[in-house]
């Protein structure tokens, strides 16, 4: 069995695009969820409260992002790191 390179999938961009990440069925309905309370509070809030609100949402977005693109980039890093030993001669 020929695996195909990971190297030129990322290239290709079958893998390592977040267009080509599956998120798990437990995550779609977290999402939902989430979107379905956020709804419920907004018609609940008053006009005065809103635009906090939206603005504290986008923080939260934002914060998010910055959180995932850290994680990301650390697990890309750990993976460079295990490849490096993988192909390491052990010394005997």
């Amino acid at each position: 069995m020929e695996t195909e390179s990971a190297i030129i999938q990322m290239f290709h961009g079958v893998r390592g695009q977040i267009e080509s990440v599956s998120l798990s069925k437990k995550c779609h309905e977290l999402f939902k969820q989430c979107c379905e309370s956020e709804q419920k509070l907004r018609e609940k809030l008053s006009p005065e409260l809103l635009p906090l609100f939206e603005k504290i949402i986008g923080d939260i977005h934002n914060m998010y992002c910055e959180e995932i693109d850290n994680y990301y980039a650390e697990g890309f890093r750990l993976g460079c790191l295990i490849g490096m030993e993988v192909v390491k001669t052990p010394e005997v």
